[in-house]
């Protein structure tokens, strides 16, 4: 626990990724859920106004105590300046005031195209939705990777046909990778979730537009907390980068996920200077990659990106160097996918 006899251990294991120790015993803390979340759609155009609507929803810039954020928040943009707020609470539906949706269920539309519904028709919806269902909406497209697979997945009659046979089992895609295979998830695809400064949020997305054009785009607002340097893994944020009057910051996830559109349209890409032109961005705003994903970094930079410090003495401290892997090791590619990615296709065309 924070404070308690193994306070550094505590700190150090979020973002450590498997290389402290192995974790047999946790004590969490659960909370009362409801029957369903009661969700609310808002459509937004126009990047700026985007971004602020977010940052008040989220309230990025609120120091108010008395001020509640929505229990749940998830920002879907079809373009720069096109995209759908999606917020919801518990709620226990007992008004029943709109209409109940089980989005999951194997008929349903994917939730990204339901979503986009509500911004092409530039109308606010509400619905009572299932925790189940809310909880597994990105599930059956596996957000909307599933859509480079299976093309007509969300055809009405493949659904109603055959959707329960999706989402694909990760494990049995996993397995039959073959080496071209994995060389098109770094070179053909982008799979990335980057964790930004919210003050940031305009210039990133134009910056990921610019650099793999993958539509539609996710982005999460998550606070990350000044505990001081030596605290764990993440930096603190700067203090432009606070909330004023508190001790943090806003954040945010942003999922980058499918097929550049420049290779969609056979122009011009390189996928290693895409991904390293984006990583300049991360590094010079403090923000940091989530570590499941390829890294197109070099391992200098890589440490630039996190605070190791109290992590190299809890790994000496509890005996971990020599029985765990460095977290470098345990998160860089099997390849050398910076320069397997380092070749332009469609050399010849122009954008």
């Amino acid at each position: 626990t924070e404070g308690g006899e193994y306070d550094d251990l505590f700190h150090a294991l979020p973002w450590s990724h498997g290389t402290l120790c192995t974790l047999v015993n946790l004590t969490l803390r659960v909370m009362p859920i409801k029957k369903y979340v009661k969700l609310t759609y808002l459509p937004v155009n126009g990047l700026e106004t985007i971004a602020e609507s977010i940052r008040t929803h989220c309230g990025a810039l609120n120091s108010d105590p008395d001020f509640t954020p929505p229990t749940f928040m998830e920002v879907t943009l079809f373009s720069p300046n096109q995209g759908v707020i999606t917020l919801a609470d518990f709620d226990d539906g007992s008004t029943r005031e709109c209409v109940v949706n089980p989005l999951a269920r194997w008929y349903k539309p994917w939730w990204y195209k339901h979503v986009e519904g509500f911004s092409k028709r530039g109308e606010v919806g509400t619905e009572y939705v299932p925790v189940k269902d809310y909880l597994l909406r990105h599930t059956r497209a596996i957000f909307w990777v599933i859509e480079m697979m299976v093309p007509y997945g969300n055809f009405w009659l493949f659904r109603y046909l055959f959707g329960w046979l999706l989402p694909l089992d990760p494990t049995f895609m996993k397995l039959t990778t073959t080496e071209g295979v994995r060389k098109l998830t770094y070179q053909k695809q982008v799979f990335q979730d980057i964790t930004l400064p919210m003050t940031d949020m305009e210039e990133s997305v134009k910056l990921a537009a610019e650099c793999f054009d993958v539509w539609p785009l996710l982005i999460y607002p998550c606070k990350e907390w000044d505990k001081g340097a030596g605290k764990g893994q993440l930096r603190p944020p700067r203090q432009s980068q606070k909330c004023p009057g508190t001790d943090w910051g806003m954040f945010f996830d942003l999922g980058i996920y499918g097929v550049p559109g420049y290779l969609i349209r056979k122009e011009p890409y390189n996928p290693s200077k895409a991904m390293r032109r984006f990583n300049e961005l991360v590094l010079s705003v403090g923000g940091h990659p989530f570590l499941y994903a390829d890294q197109f970094y070099h391992e200098a930079e890589f440490e630039q990106l996190f605070d190791l410090d109290l992590w190299r003495k809890v790994r000496v401290k509890y005996h971990a160097d020599g029985n765990f892997p460095g977290l470098w090791e345990k998160v860089r590619a099997e390849v050398d996918i910076i320069k397997g990615g380092d070749r332009v296709f469609f050399a010849d065309k122009k954008r």
